[in-house]
């Protein structure tokens, strides 16, 4: 089934390790992360970087996603309770591919929760390097706060 929207949720911690989540089908929510983890350890280069981000939107809606647990994937992953403890020392950056604009990456600001910082969001078109993801994902990163 082809999809009009996928987003993956990127989680930095203050050593810039990384933690993707993908979102899929949820009944409950319509979209939702999925119990499905990716971790990158600080340093990689600008390869693993980019193959670390291509993997992660390519299990976006591999899998429904679990309504039932009252806990977020990355609380069940840092094994957290409370997602503003789990994300206490974190920033968060979108990965989203839309069909019509393909790919951007949306910084976010920590307020209650994450909010999206959409003039500083970044396009990318549909068809992205390696080198391009890489930088414009360093640059996300360091937008957000």
């Amino acid at each position: 089934m082809e999809h009009a929207f996928k987003n993956v949720d990127v989680y930095v911690d203050n050593s810039e390790n990384l933690i993707a989540i993908p979102h899929g089908h949820s009944k409950k929510y319509s979209m939702a992360g999925l119990d499905i983890i990716l971790t990158l350890s600080s340093p990689y280069d600008d390869e693993q970087l980019a193959i670390f981000l291509e993997d992660a939107m390519s299990k976006c809606f591999c899998q429904e996603a679990d309504d039932n647990s009252g806990l977020s994937s990355l609380e069940k992953h840092l094994q957290i309770k409370g997602y503003s403890k789990a994300t206490k020392s974190r920033r968060l950056v979108g990965f989203e591919w839309f069909a019509d604009q393909g790919y951007v990456l949306m910084p976010t600001q920590k307020k209650r929760g994450f909010v999206h910082m959409e003039g500083k969001k970044i396009n990318l078109g549909h068809e992205v390097s390696k080198e391009t993801l890489a930088a414009a994902f360093r640059e996300a990163m360091a937008i957000s706060i």
